[in-house]
C-alpha cells in the first residue's frame, strides 16, 4: 500500500503542477483583459500596447504597478527587435588572435572585465570561437600542480604558478569553445531561444558581406526586457554628450537621433548616404575619409564638427560649433538658421 501511495503521489504531482501553471497563466491573461477592458476580438497585442502607452499611473492601477506596465511594454516590443538593435558594435569588440600569448590573453580579460573573449585567425572576420576565463584558470591550476598530475583534484594539490608558461599561444592551450554566428536580421527572441538550447551564450553578428559587424551576449538579449544589468565589474560609462566651458563635446559613437533630440533640431546625413547612424558616421560620410585631429568638417545644416581625437583609426570625440549667420545664408539652406539658433541657445560659439 505504501508503494501504491508513493506512485500515486509521483504521478499526480506533475499533473497538478501543470494545472497550476496553466491556471496562473489564465489568471494573468484575465488581469490583462480586465485591466484595460479588452475583448477577445481583434489583436490583443495591439490593444494592449495602445492601452499601456496611453495609460497614466492611475489607469489600471488596481491591476498593475508602473514597473509591471513597463515590463509588459518591453515584452510586447521584444518581438520586433533584431540582433543589430542590441549588439555591441564591431569597433567595441574586445577579441584576441589565436597566436597571441597567454600573457596577452590574461591582460585582455583584466581589461575587458568579461568572462568570454572571441578568438580569431588573422582578423576578426575570421573568428571561429571563444575562450572562457574559467577554462583558462582551470588549465593554469592543473599546469601549476606540483605533483604534475593534471587530473588530480585541485584542492588536493599545491600550486606553483611559475610552472605556467605565459608565452604559450592561445591556440596551443586548446581551450577554444564554439560560438554562434548570426546575420543582422535575426530576431532577438530567436537568438535567445537558440542560446538556451545550444548553451552557447555568445554570438558574432555578420553583415551582408559576411564581415563581422557586432557581438551579442545573452545579457544583451535580456536587457531590453528588464533594463540594464550591471555587476561589480561594469565601468560607469561617461555621458556621450557633455557641455562645459570647452563647448559642446560629443562622443562620435552618439546616435544621430540622440544628438538631434538633445539639440532639438535635425542633422541629416547626405542624400547619398543611408547607413550613417552615429555622429562619427555622419562626419565620415560628409568628408569621405578619416579626418585628422583638429580638422573641421561642416554640415550644410549649420554645424561645424571639430575633430578632437582619434581612437584606433576611428573618430573619438568632436566639438560642435554653430557656423556664422552669414555662412548659413550663403549656403541657402533653410535648415541652417534653426540649427544655428538651437546651438546658440545652448551657448555654443559660432565657428
Amino acid at each position: 500500500m505504501a508503494s501504491d501511495t508513493s506512485i500515486g503521489k509521483q504521478t499526480t504531482r506533475p499533473a497538478f503542477q501543470e494545472f497550476e501553471r496553466r491556471n496562473r497563466r489564465g489568471r494573468w491573461y484575465h488581469r490583462l483583459t480586465n485591466a484595460f477592458g479588452l475583448s477577445n476580438g481583434g489583436s490583443l497585442k495591439e490593444k494592449l500596447e495602445e492601452a499601456l502607452k496611453s495609460s497614466d499611473e492611475n489607469t489600471g492601477g488596481e491591476y498593475f504597478s508602473a514597473e509591471e506596465r513597463k515590463l509588459l511594454l518591453n515584452i510586447l516590443e521584444f518581438g520586433t527587435l533584431r540582433v543589430d538593435d542590441v549588439m555591441v558594435p564591431r569597433a567595441d569588440i574586445l577579441s584576441i588572435d589565436e597566436n597571441a600569448s597567454l600573457d596577452e590573453l590574461l591582460k585582455l580579460f583584466a581589461q575587458a572585465g568579461h568572462s568570454r573573449v572571441p578568438v580569431y585567425r588573422g582578423s576578426l572576420d575570421h573568428a571561429y570561437g571563444m575562450v572562457h576565463i574559467k577554462d583558462v584558470i582551470r588549465w593554469m591550476t592543473q599546469t601549476a600542480s606540483v605533483d604534475g598530475d593534471e587530473k588530480q583534484e585541485v584542492e588536493a594539490t599545491t600550486l606553483d604558478l611559475q610552472c605556467v608558461d605565459l608565452s604559450r599561444s592561445v591556440k596551443s592551450l586548446g581551450l577554444e569553445r564554439e560560438i554562434l554566428f548570426e546575420p543582422q536580421s535575426t530576431p532577438v527572441a530567436a537568438l535567445l531561444r537558440r542560446m538556451q538550447t545550444t548553451r552557447k551564450h555568445l554570438a558574432l553578428i555578420y553583415d551582408e558581406f559576411n564581415g563581422i559587424d557586432g557581438l551579442v551576449s545573452i545579457e544583451d538579449l535580456i536587457e531590453p526586457l528588464v533594463g540594464d544589468i550591471e555587476d561589480e565589474h561594469d565601468v560607469v560609462e561617461k555621458p556621450l554628450i557633455v557641455e562645459n566651458e570647452d563647448g559642446l563635446i560629443v562622443d562620435a559613437r552618439t546616435p544621430l537621433e540622440t544628438l538631434n533630440a538633445y539639440l532639438g533640431c535635425e542633422l541629416a546625413p547626405p542624400e547619398d548616404d543611408d547607413e550613417s547612424e552615429t555622429v562619427g558616421g555622419l562626419v565620415l560620410a560628409i568628408l569621405g575619409r578619416l579626418p585628422a585631429p583638429g580638422e573641421h568638417v561642416r554640415h550644410p545644416a549649420g554645424v561645424d564638427f571639430e575633430v578632437l581625437d582619434l581612437d584606433q583609426h576611428r573618430i573619438g570625440k568632436v566639438r560642435i560649433h554653430a557656423i556664422s549667420h552669414k555662412q548659413a545664408i550663403e549656403k541657402n539652406n533653410p535648415a541652417a538658421v534653426p540649427v544655428k539658433e538651437a546651438l546658440l541657445k545652448r551657448g555654443t560659439q559660432a565657428a
